[in-house]
């Protein structure tokens, strides 16, 4: 090869390679991997808008205000912000309105675009790219590089919602961006080399050509650590070995030259293809694996716990009933759920909460031995799995278990497990748990007949005074049924207002006048007739429904009074008992500052019963809110007093104005002797408080006789009257009426009042 056809070769190779690479980079290399980082990205926000809509779309059909607060309320929108690396979030309704933004400014805007009413409702997501400095599509400046994608969510083919997911892609798009940079400056450092080739051939002639020997990098410089040295240094020692070589050997052959020249492209490229295109990817690729692996976390692991869910304890439940099912063995399903978790809440912060069911999941996990990581001693063996598949509701699966009395002793070791203190921030906190066991084969042969028949038995246990454990029997299937019909009934109900109140007179039993009344209240069923509140109160305060029902309760008291009121009719104290959750809630006093407001009661005409459990769950909490409601002027009751574990420290500390004595203390008096004690105490002890006392449930002329006797002046009871409608009490009030000292009825003129 001459002098000059080499040099004009070089010449043309350098150029060809300065000018191919840099445009390769530029038009193919860097458009492909943008679209595939976008491409790769909006696949991110399809599964995390799938697992988010998993997550919300529990019970509801189309996502709504309430299902997602219930999610994103406080700072779970935060969390979940930095378990998805999400820059921004947006949640919207069907009819395109945002029901949620991690931006809360935004909340409420609606979404009118064509792109979202013609794609994304039609089930399509969409993606759009927004460069720094440019407007996405509501109009705003971003500030970063962004990918911003409508994710769809639908049910059962209709429309319930999109989610609106922002990335962040600023830091992959300037690796993409260096790539190219830097790719593009290696072709025109090797054209310069190539130069300088061309001039020392030039001044030295064709002596370097002769030699065939070539020269070999060592493997050390491919170590990551020298990355930016050997993308730099590599090219010039190559460079420097080819102008040696061609400079000594001028005879060096084509074949050689051309050995030589490959041997520079993979000293160069190789480098370049992995520490700038590789690495990236890779740690593009780990970055997705490690989202991957969060989402299937969070798909299968309780966040709280780290208990498997609902859809894992699932899979192991099949698997389970399948290898029972082969090998003809017995296996349990217990269900069990905390006692008055919602308490707890309602006392204290979240937080604690939260630290609690860790406590919980902690201690189920040590008394179930498992195979792998959980053991316990003891005599009777069973390899277990316990879950978390609600708030306060967890299950245990006993694959290997040998009889109904292995899995009573682990529902017992439970139990007592549960019931021993919790010290969590700074409090001893005593919860106890009703559970409910399902035996595989007896109580069912796949997976949804035992969790329903073991659930069942956890709700009888409940029904049977809580904290024990009961075993499913077929019977229960048509108490759980009754249970669910009654629920939804009473759902109806609730939006129905089918209920009524019903006054049952107070009467001070010396001079036989009615000094207040008890609103009672009863479900008004357009097919059953009038439920009486034992039948449909219990079923309420486990559906939450009961907040509902004292809300509407105090509200028509307060209607009731100012009805009077306005009727001339002298009205006189009306009391009304408050549910449990209602108590603990510490809005109350706002809540009835509103309905007296409302009405513009006088406050003082109003009286409000709790229980002893209430009181002394929380006391000081309980104190406060007493305290609130004392200083609006309301009286101020503890109803049921001696059946539940009365604190005399408490009661002197508590605001109270009267004790109602229980109807089962009077129930036996004067008959039976220890009543007789117990009242007789209550009695002593309320005018040694200073407060006003009333028996419950007076019904024989011996019992008012001996309570009179005894200092109790002031009764309620069947001897008196039955609960009365509001017409009833009405006229009761209108002919203020004297009850007769015997108890047998009204004076002449009144009637005998029925309701």
């Amino acid at each position: 090869m001459t002098k000059e056809k080499l040099i004009k070769n070089i010449f043309l190779v350098s150029v060809a390679i300065a000018i191919i690479f840099p445009l390769t980079n530029i038009y193919i290399i860097f458009p492909a991997f943008t679209k595939l980082l976008i491409t790769n990205t909006e696949h991110e926000a399809e599964r995390v808008g799938s697992h988010l809509a998993s997550m919300i779309l529990k019970h509801d059909h189309e996502l709504t205000r309430e299902s997602v607060s219930e999610h994103f309320s406080g700072g779970k929108s935060d969390v979940v912000l930095k378990d998805f690396h999400l820059l921004k979030l947006k949640i919207f309704s069907p009819s395109g309105q945002i029901i949620h933004s991690s931006d809360q400014s935004e909340t409420g805007e609606m979404n009118t675009n064509h792109y979202f009413n013609e794609i994304v409702a039609g089930g399509k997501p969409y993606t759009n790219v927004v460069k720094k400095g440019t407007q996405s599509l509501e109009g705003e400046t971003v500030t970063a590089d962004i990918v911003e994608t409508y994710v769809p969510v639908m049910r059962n083919g209709q429309f319930a919602g999109a989610f609106e997911i922002y990335y962040d892609i600023t830091g992959r798009s300037q690796i993409l961006n260096s790539l190219v940079l830097r790719s593009s400056f290696i072709p025109l450092g090797i054209m310069m080399c190539f130069l300088v080739v061309i001039i020392i051939i030039l001044f030295k002639g064709n002596k370097a050509l002769d030699d065939d020997k070539a020269y070999i990098l060592p493997k050390r410089y491919l170590s990551p650590y020298y990355s930016f040295l050997l993308l730099t240094v590599s090219i010039f020692i190559a460079e420097t070995i080819i102008m040696l070589l061609i400079a000594a050997f001028p005879s060096l052959s084509q074949w050689n030259m051309a050995i030589l020249d490959a041997v520079l492209l993979v000293i160069i490229i190789s480098p370049t293809i992995y520490f700038f295109l590789m690495r990236p990817l890779l740690a593009h690729i780990a970055e997705r694996q490690k989202t991957e692996e969060r989402i299937k976390e969070i798909a299968f692991y309780d966040e709280v716990t780290k208990l498997p869910n609902r859809n894992l304890f699932q899979d192991r439940l099949k698997k389970a009933i399948e290898h029972a099912g082969r090998y003809k063995r017995c296996m349990t399903v217990i269900s069990l759920d905390i006692d008055n978790f919602k308490r707890i809440n309602d006392t204290f912060e979240h937080k604690v909460g939260d630290l609690l069911l860790r406590e919980v999941a902690e201690r189920l996990n040590r008394c179930v031995r498992a195979s792998d990581s959980i053991s316990r001693p003891g005599e009777d063996s069973a390899v277990g799995t316990v879950a978390r598949i609600g708030g306060d509701e967890f299950i245990v699966l006993l694959s290997e278990i040998s009889s109904a009395l292995d899995a009573s002793r682990v529902a017992q070791r439970i139990l007592d497990a549960i019931s021993s203190p919790f010290q969590l921030a700074g409090h001893d906190i005593f919860i106890t748990a009703s559970t409910g066991i399902a035996l595989y084969p007896q109580n069912g042969e796949d997976l949804d007949s035992l969790l329903k028949n073991a659930d069942t038995a956890m709700h009888h246990a409940k029904d049977l005074g809580r904290n024990n454990y009961q075993f499913h029997e077929d019977a229960m299937n048509v108490l759980s049924l009754k249970r669910l019909t009654i629920e939804n009934e009473l759902r109806k109900a609730v939006e129905r207002d089918e209920f009524l109140l019903y006054y049952q007179p107070q009467i001070d039993m010396v001079m036989g006048r009615v000094i207040g009344f008890e609103a009672l209240i009863r479900w008004d069923h357009p097919v059953k007739g009038l439920i009486p509140p034992g039948e449909f109160i219990p079923v309420a305060e486990e559906s939450g429904l009961i907040s509902l029902i004292d809300k509407w309760v105090l509200k028509n008291v307060c209607w009731q009074l100012k009805h009077w009121e306005a009727s001339g009719i002298d009205t006189l104290r009306v009391s009304l008992n408050l549910s449990a959750q209602q108590f603990m809630n510490r809005d109350l006093p706002d809540m009835v500052s509103r309905s007296v407001d409302m009405f513009s009661v006088d406050p003082r005409k109003l009286e409000f019963e709790i229980t002893e459990g209430v009181l002394m769950q929380n006391a000081e909490m309980a104190t406060g809110i007493l305290k609130s409601l004392k200083d609006m002027g309301i009286r101020l009751a503890m109803d049921d007093f001696g059946t539940g574990y009365s604190s005399f420290s408490y009661l002197k500390r508590l605001p109270l104005d009267i004790i109602k004595i229980d109807r089962s203390f009077i129930n036996d008096v004067p008959g039976d002797p220890d009543d007789a004690a117990i009242v007789t105490a209550i009695i002593a002890m309320a005018k040694n408080l200073r407060l006003d006392i009333v028996a419950e449930g007076v019904e024989k002329i011996e019992q008012k006789k001996f309570l009179v006797e005894h200092g109790c002046m002031t009764a309620q009871g069947y001897l008196f009257s039955v609960p009365l409608s509001a017409e009833k009490a009405s006229l009761l009030l209108q002919e203020n009426a004297v009850f007769w000292h015997h108890g047998h009825g009204f004076k002449a003129g009144c009637g005998s009042m029925s309701p």
